[in-house]
């Protein structure tokens, strides 16, 4: 399961802060409270600008047991395959959609996620890792 772990330890740490720099550069340039769809607008702009590795709105299947279930999840962004980010602005907290995510890690082997909120005047985020 997740365990709390230091920065030291922590896998594409340095993708991570640039990351979220990228998110509060936005959050200040835009300000809080807008329609994710703008946030993700933003965001996939400049991580075109960074030279990211990216994927948008990357589908993913839900394999149980070998079965290919009917439900597809699609990513906000995959990037460097490796990371999964999530953009939101919704009013409460991040805790729901933290299992999200985390779910989706494990299902599909990237290392990393994150989740950014845009939604109040303090930008919150959680980054999620998956320890082999």
């Amino acid at each position: 399961m997740a365990k709390n772990h230091q920065d030291e330890e922590f896998l594409f740490k340095e993708e991570c802060f640039i990351l979220t720099e990228i998110a509060e550069q936005i959050h200040r340039d835009l300000g809080f409270g807008l329609h994710d769809s703008e946030y993700k607008l933003a965001f996939e702009s400049k991580l075109k600008y960074h030279g990211f590795d990216y994927e948008a709105q990357k589908k993913f299947a839900f394999n149980f047991n070998g079965i290919i279930l009917q439900h597809k999840f699609y990513a906000d962004f995959v990037i460097n395959e490796n990371i999964i980010v999530e953009i939101k602005s919704v009013p409460y907290r991040l805790n729901d959609y933290d299992l999200k995510v985390f779910e989706q890690l494990i299902l599909n082997k990237p290392k990393a996620g994150l989740v950014i909120n845009f939604y109040k005047e303090e930008l919150h985020f959680k980054k999620i890792v998956l320890l082999a």
